[in-house]
């Protein structure tokens, strides 16, 4: 079991995290949604920039306003930054150098904030830099999530081992597998992989089974290896991917 200290939370499939996504079109409704989500009780906020931005990548000055903003009412709340393109399931159009461009600079606005933590989509960054030149340029003081997500099915094991450990060797600090889930049968064979990587490579994981077959590993996230799960302020907000619940629910079995 690996751990990942993201703000005064040390994250850990034992001791796992809830975030909910922020998926506004405006600035004044992402304050909104960031008031409910932590009056609903969440640990961590992801901003998807891409709902709020989704025509070509946000400036920086855009998130340091976002962070400042938020900041000043939830001083010790946690951020994640995510530009979820459209090829990984998002809203974004950007090209993969436009991407690899606002990550670099993105790297520089949020450099030794132990409160924000940058998502880098692995397959949009390998298209930009196959030689991974932007992962070697993350130090110490950045905390990245390399991710990966399939929305039509779950990869066979041998395909799974190989994705973890190509997006393992870029030194992230956290990986985030993503699977839609069409069984239960394919639910659990994901959930089993994920726990076996986990505890042979005590690497940060945030395993994600999409889809409704997936449902209890929302609910219990170490089951599967994960130091994470995505929820819902409420029934009455749509999640970002199928499967989500609500944090009042994952928080009462949690």
């Amino acid at each position: 079991m690996s751990s990942v200290q993201i703000g005064h939370f040390r994250a850990s499939s034992e001791s796992p995290l809830i975030a909910v996504p922020i998926t506004a079109s405006s600035f004044d409704e992402l304050l909104v949604q960031v008031d409910l989500a932590v009056q609903a009780g969440t640990d961590v906020v992801e901003v998807r920039l891409d709902t709020l931005h989704p025509d070509g990548v946000p400036s920086c000055e855009l998130v340091e306003q976002i962070r400042n903003t938020v900041r000043q009412v939830y001083p010790n709340l946690p951020l994640i930054w995510t530009y979820r393109t459209v090829q990984e399931g998002g809203r974004g159009i950007v090209t993969t150098i436009d991407y690899w461009h606002y990550l670099r600079a993105l790297v520089e606005v949020v450099k030794n904030d132990q409160l924000s933590v940058i998502d880098c989509e692995y397959r949009t960054v390998n298209d930009a830099d196959a030689s991974n030149s932007f992962f070697d340029s993350i130090d110490e003081g950045v905390i990245s999530i390399t991710s990966f997500h399939d929305w039509k099915n779950v990869p066979d094991n041998d395909e799974l081992t190989t994705l973890f450990r190509d997006m393992q060797s870029t030194g992230c600090s956290i990986i985030k597998v993503a699977c839609f889930a069409p069984s239960t049968t394919e639910a659990d064979r994901f959930a089993a992989w994920a726990r076996e990587v986990s505890c042979q490579t005590h690497q940060g994981l945030i395993a994600i089974v999409m889809g409704e077959a997936g449902v209890p590993y929302r609910l219990h996230p170490g089951c599967a290896g994960s130091l994470l799960t995505f929820a819902t302020a409420s029934l009455d907000h749509q999640g970002s991917a199928p499967g989500q619940r609500t944090v009042s629910e994952v928080r009462a079995v949690l």
